[in-house]
């Protein structure tokens, strides 16, 4: 079943299913600013974000910093 699914999962990885998604995407985010110019926008929509806005919302709270001041580090 589904929560039996959840369950597991969260078990073996130490996060729910949409949490590693969201986890997922945001590595995805920090190799395209590691290795593209792309903007936030452009990223976002490559990456099924709903906006560029929510992206950085998501971003500072796992990383805490912005997409932005992430990209400035890796220089």
């Amino acid at each position: 079943s589904e929560v039996y699914f959840r369950k597991l999962f969260k078990e073996y990885s130490g996060s729910s299913p949409s949490e590693y998604r969201i986890k997922t995407k945001i590595h995805k985010v920090k190799a395209y600013l590691r290795t593209t110019n792309l903007t936030i926008s452009e990223i976002a929509e490559r990456l099924n974000f709903t906006d560029a806005s929510y992206l950085i919302k998501i971003f500072r709270e796992l990383e805490g910093i912005t997409p932005l001041e992430y990209k400035k580090t890796l220089k």
